[in-house]
């Protein structure tokens, strides 16, 4: 008789609480045989066998494949988790972390995508994807965010479709198609925003369209201003540079302030220092010093050896 009645209390007890809509459990086998129902908020614990599906979760939810239509607050520990509103915590999947809002918190998977805003770290053994804007790590072979970054992106192939800044360390090619303040380290660094500010170290090729600070690499190409110094096999400034450049073969650059170093040297315009085996310039105010120096425009000699200058 005593324990009718403590199960008869239970039960009462239950119910009221799903009949608010609210529950502290929920177990499924493959939604939608589960209880409660899928349009039932889950505070505290949520248990699925193959699939489960509720509306919001707050707590501990673990399963082969968690589906959420609301919010998702806690751990999310399952083979493929899903969650259509906002995520705040851990999700742990074992194929892939779906979130259709913002995620503030950690992602862990093979694969992790996020509509909305990150804030957080992303680990993905194949890829991370943000399409709004990231704040804080990524790390998997491909990094792919579509607003802006702020903070540290390692994988094999970096991609930033809006500004970025901190650094971008990838094993094959880092990609910001806004401006860029920080560190790029890989065998391929490009920037196409209109402003670069920091350090570009690249095995094979830089690119930006303006920078400020250093590049370093086989191939350094500034399609506009470099201020700075670049330095590496060949070293190409479009526009005007203005600080020191040094190049094992080859610095051209259409206008340029400072020192330049290399094999050959080749300006538009110059002001400053030249040195190198042959160093050419349309127009100079300054001195050449190599095997070989030409000056088209000087009004006494074009080209002498060891010494030329104009001012």
């Amino acid at each position: 008789m005593k324990k009718l009645i403590l199960s008869a209390v239970a039960g009462l007890a239950m119910s009221a609480v799903v009949a608010d809509g609210v529950s502290p459990i929920a177990l499924s086998f493959a939604a939608p045989i589960q209880f409660p129902s899928t349009s039932y908020d889950i505070y505290g614990l949520r248990l699925g066998g193959f699939f489960a599906n509720s509306r919001d979760v707050y707590g501990l939810d673990l399963g082969t494949a968690n589906l959420n239509f609301g919010v998702m607050g806690g751990v999310q520990l399952g083979g493929f988790n899903w969650v259509e509103g906002d995520f705040y915590g851990v999700q742990l999947g074992a194929v892939a972390d779906v979130v259709h809002g913002l995620v503030e918190g950690v992602q862990l998977s093979c694969y992790n995508w996020s509509a909305g805003y990150a804030y957080g770290l992303q680990f993905g053994a194949v890829a991370n994807v943000v399409h709004g804007e990231m704040r804080g790590y990524q790390l998997g072979t491909a990094n792919i965010v579509s607003g802006n970054y702020y903070g540290l992106q390692s994988g094999m192939f970096n991609w930033v479709e809006g500004d970025f800044y901190g650094w971008q360390d990838g094993c094959i090619a880092n990609v910001a198609h806004g401006d860029m303040a920080g560190l790029q380290t890989s065998f391929i660094n490009v920037v196409h925003g209109e402003n670069t500010v920091g350090v570009q170290a690249a095995l094979i090729c830089n690119y930006c369209a303006s920078h400020n600070g250093v590049q370093g690499s086989i191939f350094n190409w500034a399609a506009g201003t470099m201020w700075g110094w670049q330095y590496g096999i060949i070293n190409v400034c479009r526009e005007q540079g203005v600080g020191f450049v040094s190049g094992a073969w080859l610095n051209h650059m259409h206008g340029y302030t400072g020192f330049m170093l290399g094999g050959v040297n080749v300006v538009d315009d110059g002001f400053g220092l030249q040195m190198g085996l042959v160093n050419c310039a349309r127009s100079l105010k300054g001195v050449q010093i190599g095997v070989i120096n030409i000056i088209s425009d000087s009004l006494f000699i074009t080209a002498l050896p060891v010494v030329n200058m104009s001012f």
